[in-house]
């Protein structure tokens, strides 16, 4: 603990990493405080490792999602991860996954949570709250205002706002028939979440693009944390029966609807009135990205079992009994989104698009 508490003093750019342990404990409020009196951002963990909304997008220091390719967050001399496991998409595990010339505190409460790979590690297992009480009390006077620190936290905020800013980028045309693009889709999406709403993740390739544009609320979001397909239309069901008095969005890859389609029966016979995003780009773009890396110039053959092209997601949804629509215009987004909810029956957005969008490299 002393280590830590020393580590946390003297560090120059530190980050702190909040795990799904920090909301499943109610642990929000101590981190954020931590943060602010520290002077230390706060990121979630990258797309593969999120599930649930550990952090206030609202607070100051709040910086979005942890990534490999941001160079600023490379440069952190002090990684603090409370209530994590070793990241799950690291390079295959070949190495932690965080900046190289880093210490890393683990905050766990159990020694499985520590990661072998890491040679700078500081682990403190035990009761997580209580750790995080101490360091709340430890003197803070060594490094509060340091400006360094408060450069740190302004420069990786600008940055997570830029990524994250619902000013919406040109597009073609309101009207394409080719889809809407992934892009201003996705920022349409994440500007119709409002405070009311609950944004259940499972669209694979486009995680973390959302995780960057969804803004943050106690209870206002929950994604797969594994990559399991098909996830996101069942939790959907369950987030809806334990949020009654929640808009409940189930945003979802088109390959995981299919995986998990069965859903839509069980929140039609529970009257649920949820709303899966089936975000249609024709196809499991996931495999075909995983193809690329691992064949380089080959991958350019045709992936006839990663294309899954001419399904008709509404006729699928009404067939279980729930509301249907295509859409595939930005103008047509809007509009469907902006209708009121029904109150006792699901509904099947089945949105298409073109273009895609990949997760960061590494992440």
């Amino acid at each position: 603990m002393g280590a830590a508490v020393d580590a946390i003093t003297t560090a120059s750019r530190p980050l702190l990493i909040a795990g799904p342990e920090v909301a499943r404990r109610n642990l929000t409020d101590l981190v954020e405080g931590i943060a602010t009196s520290s002077c230390i951002p706060i990121v979630d963990p990258p797309w593969r490792d999120a599930e649930w909304a550990t952090a206030r997008s609202d607070h100051p220091h709040y910086c979005g999602v942890y990534r490999r390719d941001d160079p600023v967050m490379q440069s952190s001399d002090l990684v603090v991860i409370v209530g994590a496991p070793p990241l799950l998409e690291s390079e295959l595990r070949s190495d932690s996954g965080l900046p190289r010339e880093a210490t890393v505190i683990r905050i766990v409460d159990h020694p499985s949570w520590l990661d072998p790979l890491e040679e700078r590690q500081i682990g403190v297992v035990g009761d997580i709250r209580a750790t995080l009480e101490h360091i709340h009390r430890a003197p803070t006077e060594a490094h509060r205002g340091g400006s360094v620190r408060k450069s740190h936290v302004t420069e990786l905020r600008q940055r997570w706002e830029a990524r994250s800013s619902l000013v919406e980028p040109p597009v073609e045309a309101t009207t394409s028939t080719r889809g809407v693009p992934i892009q201003t889709a996705l920022r349409i999406v994440a500007e119709h979440l409002d405070e009311n709403s609950t944004a259940v993740l499972d669209p694979v390739t486009a995680t973390s693009a959302l995780l960057d544009l969804l803004p943050r609320r106690t209870s206002s979001l929950f994604a797969t944390g594994s990559g399991a397909l098909g996830w996101g239309m069942g939790a959907a069901v369950g987030v809806a029966l334990a949020q009654p008095d929640r808009r409940v969005a189930g945003i979802v890859g088109d390959g995981v609807f299919q995986f998990g389609v069965q859903a839509i029966g069980t929140a039609v016979r529970l009257k649920l009135p949820l709303t899966w995003i089936v975000l249609n780009n024709n196809g499991y773009h996931a495999v075909r990205n995983a193809v690329a890396k691992g064949k380089g110039a080959r991958s350019a053959q045709p992936h006839p079992l990663a294309d899954i092209t001419d399904v008709d997601y509404v006729a699928i949804a009404q067939g279980f009994g729930a509301d249907g629509v295509v859409v595939g215009t930005t103008d047509a987004l809007r509009r469907t989104l902006s209708r009121p909810t029904p109150t006792d029956v699901p509904t099947v957005i089945d949105l298409r698009l073109h273009g895609q969008t990949t997760n960061p490299p590494g992440s």
